[in-house]
């Protein structure tokens, strides 16, 4: 698909999921490096193709589907690679450095936020020049806004309970990994999401 908006990009052709990358000040920023080793060489062309270096690769999670390609991207591009501390001991991959909750993130100020339940070091990143952020696994698309599968969350109801927090940042659009790569006019569908989730419980 290509470019979704301005320095936001669809790496084309990858199976399973969406892998994005975000062109900043120069530089680009991949999240998340598929999951077939078939799909690295094609995201390693997209990032020559768009003739930036990549500095930063940053995984959400550490299931399978997100994490093929690490080494091959980070031995190809000389990028520096991070994840939550809660994922290290899950990923095969010395980071170069750990995420963390509210962490900053050059370029682009990009912010982490710390979304457990899919798994315990589950993030998604914030990006406040874009009024986005790249979910991850931490709201699937099926027809609308929902929790990840229950069958792939090591803690469901925090799953759920997690995405209430997403609330308190000023987003418009949602770039997710399963699903419709792009959902806008995002924030109305998280509160509704979470009015019924709530529902739900009661």
């Amino acid at each position: 698909m290509g470019e979704l908006m301005k320095g936001i990009h669809l790496i084309d052709g990858i199976d399973y999921l969406s892998v994005f990358l975000l062109e900043c000040e120069n530089r680009l920023v991949l999240f998340d490096t598929g999951f077939n080793r078939k799909d690295g060489p094609k995201i390693v062309e997209y990032i020559e193709k768009l003739g930036k270096p990549l500095s930063l690769i940053l995984i959400t999670h550490h299931h399978v589907d997100h994490v093929a390609n690490i080494k091959k991207i980070r031995t190809t591009t000389g990028s520096k690679l991070a994840f939550h501390e809660l994922e290290a001991s899950l990923i095969r991959a010395e980071p170069d450095f750990l995420l963390e909750d509210g962490m900053k993130l050059s370029p682009c100020e990009m912010e982490v936020i710390h979304l457990p339940g899919h798994t315990p070091g589950n993030i998604s990143i914030y990006l406040p020049y874009q009024k986005a952020i790249m979910i991850g696994d931490s709201i699937f698309d099926e027809n609308g806004l929902i929790p990840p599968p229950k069958m792939y969350c090591t803690d469901f109801e925090q799953a759920k309970t997690s995405i209430q927090k997403l609330l308190t940042y000023d987003f418009t659009t949602l770039f997710l990994s399963h699903g419709r790569p792009m959902v806008q006019e995002a924030y109305a569908a998280v509160e509704n999401l979470v009015n019924s989730l709530r529902e739900a419980k009661n």
